[in-house]
């Protein structure tokens, strides 16, 4: 369970860039303060770090049950 939300979570964030990436080439760089640049960058960041984490937590959690 906590793999397949991990790769959610890895596919929220693609959607999140590919919609930062699409936005800022139709509204051109100028509109944007930095601030909201830093603030998407951040919560891309941390959305790949739960995903990532979750899905090898879980990936762990196989390895221990394959060693028993």
């Amino acid at each position: 369970m906590n793999k397949e939300f991990g790769k959610w979570l890895l596919d929220i964030a693609k959607y999140v860039t590919t919609a930062v990436i699409i936005s800022t080439w139709l509204s051109g760089f100028e509109n944007w303060e930095w601030y909201y640049i830093l603030l998407l960058l951040g919560v891309i960041a941390v959305v790949v770090w739960w995903g990532l984490s979750l899905i090898r937590k879980d990936e762990m959690k196989e390895n221990r049950k394959k060693k028993r």
